[in-house]
């Protein structure tokens, strides 16, 4: 168990950097938040949770495309003591079903694109759904829905804190494919989300103001340690794709916003190479030149 604490890292960045742009979504750039701005919402959904009768440990499910929604509710469930459990986006009705049903969720929070091609009446223990566009409340089982208060009083950056949460407490539960047979849940507790910000913190030059373009799936692990929840804590500005990331999107993105630091795998910067970089390489005016 190491010493820093997940929670305090959070609270530790929106305070320090309160003023200073935290999230954005790269097609609306009237989305971005500040920190200050993230750290209320946060404190908004807090309350939500409250109203819904969410306690510690309650399971809420997230589906959506990588979005400054998206993080709000990631960072809001984590340090409100539940557990996210984040879908990808691109998994069918039928998987998201299964895999709600099993975590034995009580709420979740689903893009309207993707509710609009299912049932609700397959999930069998949730009790409400609140579309992640906007918050607002999509199904209830039973009684009346609860309302994201968007009128609550906002608190300044002297007054801003975070419910404290041991790091030994179940955080994440991610439903991963094997090799054979169906997701498998791993459980990770907020230790292992502190553990894999400390060694990037220690291992890596990101500072207060960089920018990044945030493409990777945040359902997966890798994508949200190290293009979200690592780079929130040192105060950067992050921009979610929101898209499928092709040459010419990222290509675009990047020129816009020359992030400080990329974060990608293997087949994307393939297509990269092959699309774009190789063409250039393979003109006679660059052959000439690179065999000077």
């Amino acid at each position: 168990m190491i010493k820093e604490l997940f929670v305090d890292y959070y609270k530790n960045a929106i305070v320090n950097n309160w003023n200073f742009p935290a999230l954005q979504d790269y097609d609306n750039k009237e989305s971005v938040i500040t920190f200050g701005q993230l750290g209320n919402n946060i404190l908004r959904l807090h309350k939500l949770f409250s109203d819904c009768g969410i306690k510690k440990d309650d399971k809420i499910v997230l589906v959506g495309k990588n979005s400054v929604n998206w993080g709000c509710v990631y960072l809001a469930a984590t340090t409100y003591g539940a557990v996210i459990v984040p879908l990808l986006q691109d998994f069918t009705p039928k998987d998201i079903y299964a895999l709600t049903n099993h975590s034995d969720a009580r709420i979740a929070f689903i893009s309207e694109y993707i509710l609009n091609k299912m049932d609700v009446s397959n999930f069998t223990l949730l009790e409400e759904i609140f579309k992640l566009d906007n918050f607002d409340s999509y199904f209830v089982r039973n009684g009346e829905s609860h309302t994201y208060g968007r009128n609550m009083a906002e608190v300044s950056a002297k007054d801003f804190t975070l419910p404290p949460q041991p790091n030994d407490k179940l955080g994440v539960i991610l439903y991963t494919s094997g090799t054979s047979g169906s997701p498998k849940g791993v459980m990770l507790t907020l230790n292992a989300l502190a553990a894999n910000i400390k060694f990037a913190r220690e291992n890596m030059f990101l500072v207060s103001g960089d920018k990044l373009v945030s493409f990777l799936p945040l359902a997966h692990c890798y994508g949200c340690a190290f293009d979200f929840l690592y780079p929130l804590t040192e105060g950067c500005h992050i921009i979610f794709l929101g898209k499928l990331p092709s040459p010419q999107v990222i290509l675009k993105a990047f020129g816009e916003y020359k992030p400080r630091l990329i974060l990608s795998v293997p087949l994307i910067l393939e297509k990269i190479y092959k699309g774009k970089i190789k063409p250039t390489l393979e003109k006679p005016a660059v052959k000439f030149m690179t065999k000077i």
